[in-house]
């Protein structure tokens, strides 16, 4: 018998819980309390991918894979695979339970338990996803960046960043229906290896910062971020620069409150450089 809905809102809830090297009591207990059902989920058809996913990788990571975890596995394997033929019939039902994004991601995690699935494990999850996304997207069209997006958008939501930025990475090596989304996913990657503290943001955010392909408010978002880092750095010039670079790009009639943050930005960054009254020196 597969999860109930109960129990699958909270396999969703530890899913952020579910990156290397975390431990957690909630996780433990769902595995205690819904061992033999969670088994059943993983093998459900046609299932929800995004709990799929989540417990391929809570059995493939947290416990001995014996042959109970083995055969489940196996069987939510065999789901995924069957997925682009299910995914042709076009019914909106199934498209929303075995969300493409998912089932790319769902891939990949069954992949990592066992390489000899798939060659190239990134490949056959944007084979699988495009099945899904083409009906989806209909005559719009989705090309391979953008279905990398759409997963590294839906693992970052799930709280899987180290998943989200390989496939962002991998989103820039490859083509885009849209050539202008490019520029949006190196900012996303940019944005998120900023948030994590990581020093190469900076060279990520200054390609989107000076690139011609680069919309006003991509390219404002991208020279705000790199002022605030540069901030941080005790690098006041350099922030200084990369503020004067944003009030260039934004639009003050479409984004008032962003030039205004940006002018008060300036400004606090010039009291932090005037002279001090008393001694006469610069404050950093």
């Amino acid at each position: 018998m597969p999860l109930s809905t109960e129990a699958r809102k909270a396999v969703l809830a530890v899913m952020p819980l579910l990156g290397p090297d975390q431990e957690d009591e909630d996780v433990e207990a769902l595995l205690r309390d819904h061992w033999r059902d969670g088994l059943d989920e993983v093998g459900a058809d046609p299932g929800f991918d995004k709990v799929r996913a989540a417990l391929v990788r809570l059995f493939r990571t947290r416990v001995a894979v014996d042959d109970d975890v083995r055969a489940a596995l196996t069987r939510g394997l065999a789901v995924v695979r069957d997925y682009p033929e299910q995914a042709a019939a076009g019914d909106p039902t199934l498209l929303l339970a075995r969300h493409p994004a998912w089932v790319g991601l769902c891939a990949l995690e069954l992949a990592a338990w066992d390489p000899s699935v798939a060659p190239d494990p990134i490949e056959w999850a944007v084979m699988l996803a495009s099945a899904g996304f083409g009906v989806v997207a209909g005559r719009v069209g989705t090309g391979r960046g953008e279905v990398l997006w759409a997963m590294a958008d839906e693992a970052d939501e799930a709280g899987w960043k180290n998943t989200s930025r390989r496939l962002l990475e991998a989103a820039l090596d490859g083509s885009f229906h849209d050539p202008d989304h490019a520029v949006q996913v190196r900012l996303v990657l940019g944005l998120s290896l900023a948030g994590d503290g990581l020093p190469e943001a900076a060279d990520v955010l200054e390609e989107v910062a000076r690139s011609a392909s680069a919309d006003a408010r991509t390219a404002t978002h991208a020279r705000h971020v790199l002022a605030e880092l540069r901030n941080e750095a005790g690098d006041l010039e350099g922030a200084r620069y990369w503020l004067g670079q944003a009030l260039e790009s934004v639009d003050p009639d479409e984004d008032p409150a962003i030039a205004e943050r940006l002018q008060a930005d300036l400004a606090g960054l010039g009291d932090q450089l005037d002279p001090d009254e008393e001694t006469g020196e610069v404050a950093w």
